[in-house]
């Protein structure tokens, strides 16, 4: 089974190909400039596809406090320099998920926030784009999973994967494998495997 990083990120880079789309076109200096001072001071810079920054300039790049938005529903407010963005800022994706925390070179990176738009929360330490280190899933109805994620994957603790068929495991892991008291549900919510995991596959220690 092909395994994504979407929800639990255990995913996102979902976004990422978005995001490095978005940060190279706001880079283009061909970008028009309909308002203010663009080359430095403040204004807003248009681009094609509805794309639009208002904000701080300086030598003709984003550069302090500035929002990123696109037709799609895309929208980034927050801190940028020399046209990336760098700091404290909030990505919102048209989805109805939002990211709020820290950036570096465009890449979220530090301590950041992910939530879904059900309301499933990630909160932990991120790596070019990827949660890494010490993290805490928060479910809707408010349990706590906690674990250490490697390269935007568990890795040790509890968690969450959802894959590409939409199916998704909730449970313990282990060296990055399911291991441990596991359930796994198909795309709608169907329990498939509920029961004890061994190093990624259910175990038939449970009768």
């Amino acid at each position: 089974m092909k395994k994504r990083f979407h929800k639990i990120i255990l995913i996102l880079s979902l976004l990422s190909g978005a995001i490095f789309i978005l940060a190279v076109v706001l880079q283009n200096p061909k970008g028009n400039c309909v308002q203010g001072d663009c080359k430095n001071g403040r204004g807003i810079l248009e681009f094609t596809k509805g794309l639009r920054y208002t904000g701080e300039f300086k030598d003709g790049l984003q550069h302090g406090f500035g929002t990123f938005a696109d037709a799609k529903g895309n929208r980034y407010e927050g801190s940028w320099h020399k046209g990336k963005k760098q700091g404290f800022g909030t990505y919102s994706y048209p989805g109805g998920e939002t990211y709020s925390g820290f950036f570096h070179k465009d890449k979220k990176w530090g301590k950041g926030i992910y939530t879904w738009n059900d309301q499933t929360r990630y909160t932990g330490m991120w790596k070019n784009g990827e949660p890494e280190g010490e993290g805490i899933v928060t479910l809707p109805g408010g349990r706590e999973m906690k674990g250490i994620y490697k390269n935007g994957t568990i890795y040790e603790g509890e968690g969450i994967y959802i894959y590409d068929d939409g199916s998704k495991y909730i449970g313990e892991w282990k060296d990055g494998k399911r291991h441990g008291e596991g359930i796994l549900k198909d795309k709608t919510g169907k329990l498939i495997f509920q029961g004890k995991w061994r190093e990624g596959q259910f175990s038939k220690d449970n009768g």
